[in-house]
């Protein structure tokens, strides 16, 4: 019996076994069968027993892989880069987190050649010649070099005549025939044409293509993500792998990649760039924590507020990542009547200085995000298409001529400042120079925020604290002033939501809970609910709208200080430092009577309530 029950349980153990302890593996084909299952198949057993794992692996048609890795049947997904690019549009939570090396580099180049006897010497001369492309989904092939076209204002279809021809070699051997008189292929594949070399044609741009994607499902813990991620950095390291990098396709190691890795061959694809992730967090030493926490929702509205800027600015992805670029850690200490502020992005102090408590919601985040702009800069280089020396960056990368500038570096290692009157124009994909002497196709650009924090910054950003319901020198105005700001404010911003758009979810949401606000002095008057409770669920209810993005932070902040008044009505009437008469309570009651308090109604009634206190 003891013998039966033992081997039960084993039964059990390795059935629990086979079922957990496999690593599902997906590839895109791009060589043979033989050769892409000779060269993985090793590669990720490899991976696999790093993890007490087993591989599994599948070849899996590149329309199809996506959908594997979103709904979790498939751990890792191995794209080539037309594929990757092509989901990636369509399953925004594909995320690339490392590419192979071939032959020490993680790229290969591309070459648009043309023949010696086809004239032509600039891209001027291609219109009506005739190309031979490899195929539609080609990569160097036709994708890449089509982009390349048209930033030289070549469109295929209307300036010239072209087919597929199926392979870089055929097209190769298509141009040694003066058959064609341009084409565009993967610079490899000359190896594999004998007598015929790179150098027999004219080449008019050279191209780095990166490779593979290798991509995570997006069910795997990040805990997992991270045990991959280490294994493939530092599987090259190890003198007893070195058999797995003698391999069919030629792959001698992994390297840690984001989908930015792949942004400059997106540009050429039309295809919209990724951006860089942020991940933002607020810290108080001990001696702010007590008063932050005493501030409502400060904490999360300063970093909402970072996030929206950022959106507004385009530079950056609304999306929180388990590997971002960037780390930004905004640490608040006291300092009397103070705080004091640090920025540090990515482990480096990038600015500090000291705020008044009224105006922390104001200036913070203003200054916490230029810095992260500071932090930020972009490396790139120059182009020129024959007419025009440009960069890759423009209005839909966030970038603009008032707030960047842009140095390059010439051939001996000199920084020059390209000064605004040297700027041509700017549209969404590209910002355009004047011919400066020392520019070379190729030169290093650096594209860097220039704006600073000046003292008129941030008096400007002070005079928020006017109409800043959080600072003192908001409450330190006599009573009408406030109630004016408070009633102003309020009708406007209430006519304009109602009067631009109506049918707005958000703000229909708003108008339902500002009334829902309204109608507790209703309830108080007539007697019909404890006030306090009432005030302290309507204040849970405001928070929550604004956490599920129901309404904005100007909405919210209405809304505060619409439950702030009405408590601080109540504390002076429990004290009975108010005394509110038959005519008051009669006016009251005439107002409210058919249920609807408007914001006119709300001024009246707090004038009312607020009047001088009795003697």
């Amino acid at each position: 019996m003891k013998s039966i029950l033992t081997s039960i349980l084993l039964i059990l153990m390795v059935s629990a076994s086979a079922q957990q302890d496999t690593l599902k593996v997906g590839i895109v084909l791009f060589k043979s069968e033989e050769k892409v299952e000779q060269t993985f198949r090793p590669l990720m057993n490899y991976v696999a027993s790093e993890l007490d794992m087993q591989a599994e692996i599948q070849i899996i048609h590149e329309d199809d892989l996506a959908f594997y890795l979103e709904e979790g049947s498939i751990d890792i997904g191995i794209f080539t880069v037309f594929p990757y690019l092509k989901e990636k549009k369509d399953f925004p939570n594909l995320k690339v987190f490392a590419t192979h090396h071939v032959k020490g580099k993680d790229h290969y180049y591309g070459s648009i050649l043309v023949s010696n006897e086809s004239g032509i010497k600039t891209w001027q001369d291609i219109a009506g010649k005739k190309a031979a492309f490899v195929k539609p989904t080609s990569t160097s092939g036709f994708m890449y070099p089509n982009g390349i076209l048209l930033e030289h204002g070549i469109v295929i279809e209307d300036d010239m005549d072209y087919d597929f021809v199926g392979g870089h070699e055929e097209a190769i051997r298509a141009l040694a025939k003066n058959e064609v008189d341009l084409i565009s292929v993967n610079e490899t594949r000359f190896n594999k044409v004998e007598g015929i070399s790179k150098a027999d044609f004219i080449e008019l741009e050279r191209f780095k293509v990166p490779h593979h994607a290798y991509t995570f499902s997006s069910k795997l813990s990040a805990e997992e993500k991270n045990k991959i991620k280490k294994i493939f950095k530092e599987a090259h390291r190890d003198p007893a792998n070195d058999p797995l990098w003698e391999n069919p396709i030629g792959i001698t190691k992994w390297e840690l990649k984001n989908d930015e890795y792949y942004n400059p061959i997106r540009r050429y694809l039309r295809i919209n760039r990724i951006k860089p992730e942020v991940e933002i967090s607020l810290k108080a030493t001990n001696s702010a924590k007590s008063e932050l926490d005493n501030l409502l929702d400060i904490k999360r509205i300063v970093i909402k507020r970072i996030r929206r800027f950022m959106a507004e600015s385009k530079r950056f992805s609304n999306e929180n990542t388990h590997s971002p670029e960037y780390k930004m850690i905004m640490t608040i200490s006291a300092t009397g009547d103070h705080f004091s502020y640090r920025v540090n992005i990515n482990g480096d102090y990038i600015a500090d200085g000291e705020v008044s408590k009224d105006s922390i919601l104001a200036i913070v985040p203003i200054i916490s995000y230029r810095a992260l702009l500071k932090k930020a800069e972009i490396e790139t280089d120059l182009l020129y298409n024959g007419e025009e020396w440009f960069i890759t960056f423009g209005f839909n990368d966030g970038i603009n001529l008032q707030d960047y500038e842009f140095l390059y570096t010439d051939k001996t290692g000199r920084q020059f400042l390209i000064d605004n009157e040297d700027l041509e124009k700017i549209d969404n994909l590209s910002v355009f120079f004047e011919e400066q002497k020392g520019f070379y196709k190729g030169a290093p650009i650096l594209i860097r925020y220039g704006r600073e924090i000046s003292p008129e910054d941030e008096e400007d950003l002070a005079d928020i604290d006017t109409y800043n319901f959080f600072s003192k020198q908001f409450w330190k105005q006599n009573y009408w002033d406030k109630l004016g700001l408070i009633g102003g404010i309020v009708v406007a911003i209430i006519s304009a939501i109602i009067g631009k758009i109506v049918t707005s979810r958000k703000k229909k949401r708003f108008k339902n809970i500002l009334t829902q606000t309204n109608s507790i002095i209703k309830e108080y008057i007539d007697g019909q609910y404890k006030l306090e409770s009432r005030l302290i669920e309507q204040q849970d209810r405001i928070s929550s709208a604004l956490e599920e993005g129901h309404i904005n932070e100007n909405q919210f902040l209405i809304l505060k200080q619409r439950i702030a008044d009405m408590q601080n009505i109540v504390d002076i009437h429990q004290k009975g430092d108010i005394k509110i008469n038959d005519t008051d309570i009669s006016e009251i009651s005439d107002i409210v009577g058919d249920g609807t308090v408007t914001e006119k109604d709300f001024s009246r009634i707090m004038s009312i309530l607020s009047k001088s206190r009795a003697s």
